[in-house]
């Protein structure tokens, strides 16, 4: 992601030297500033969606799990922050 804004950076300043005119590399600035914001935050929100998709899902198997398998030896198992990962406990 760094590189490509250093390449677009790059660009950017050499079609304002070329060109001669400051306005069309200051608004490329200002639109590819907005369009990467843009992009990282439906990313984010979209990726998150789904992690409390997963989490819900493996909260539901786990505690399926749990009471048919696990608890009568002692072992429990829950689902971590967004179900990326699952944690184990044991107990007496």
């Amino acid at each position: 992601m760094i590189t490509l804004a250093l390449i677009s950076a790059v660009a950017i300043v050499l079609v304002g030297m070329i060109i001669g005119v400051w306005f069309w590399s200051i608004f490329i600035i200002i639109t590819f500033g907005f369009l990467t914001v843009l992009v990282v935050t439906l990313c984010k929100s979209f990726i998150n969606e789904k992690l409390r998709a997963t989490h819900f899902c493996l909260a539901i198997l786990l505690r399926a799990r749990n009471n048919s398998k696990f608890l009568k030896h002692g072992l429990e198992l829950r689902p971590g922050f967004l179900g990326q990962w699952i944690e184990i406990r044991f107990f007496n």
